[in-house]
């Protein structure tokens, strides 16, 4: 059996982006600061992959900044029915669902509201399979991966694609500009 070394993100504290209610002008400028800080990937074979909505305008600034190929990561979370913004689970591009059980344990959702929330998201990623992917094949998941997102809440959509590894990802580096201790980028996983 093939062991994975242990999660080490990298955390990059810019004490000059500290105490701030608008930590970025936007997402593009996001992407910029988060390209200087990926430059170890520039001209590589590394993928930048962005998941949209909000992660594809961060993606796009980190691929043209590195010279790196950019693609899209179809996912979204299941959310909450009161609250749009929490999530208890992530449904991708592939049809795979990913439920936060632990978390399901302690909402009191019926077994109805759940499979809705389900079956809601799985509409709402084939529709922006069809929009964003069209006819294109998925991406080759057997080379490194930028993987880009706006922000992070509990941080199961990113997960998501973190579980491709290590049948389908050969690596991950997740990385968002949305993190309390500061800029964080990651290597998730090794196939």
């Amino acid at each position: 059996m093939k062991r994975r070394p242990p999660d080490y993100p990298k955390i990059f504290d810019l004490s000059k982006l500290r105490n701030r209610l608008r930590v970025f002008h936007d997402r593009a400028s996001a992407g910029k600061v988060l390209a200087g800080m990926l430059e170890e990937f520039r001209g590589s074979d590394v993928m930048v992959m962005g998941i949209p909505a909000g992660g594809m305008a961060v993606a796009v600034e980190i691929a043209r900044e590195l010279h790196l190929p950019l693609d899209i990561a179809v996912v979204s979370k299941i959310t909450l029915p009161w609250n749009t913004e929490s999530g208890y689970g992530a449904v991708a591009f592939d049809g795979t669902v990913i439920l936060n059980e632990e978390l399901l344990s302690h909402l009191n959702l019926t077994d109805q509201e759940i499979q809705t929330g389900i079956m809601k998201t799985e509409q709402k990623v084939s529709r922006r399979v069809t929009t964003f992917r069209g006819d294109r094949p998925s991406p080759d998941f057997k080379r490194p991966i930028i993987l880009v997102d706006d922000g992070l809440a509990s941080g199961f959509t990113l997960r998501r694609y973190q579980s491709l590894a290590p049948e389908r990802c050969h690596e991950t580096h997740p990385c968002h500009p949305h993190c309390p201790f500061g800029i964080r980028t990651g290597d998730f996983g090794r196939g």
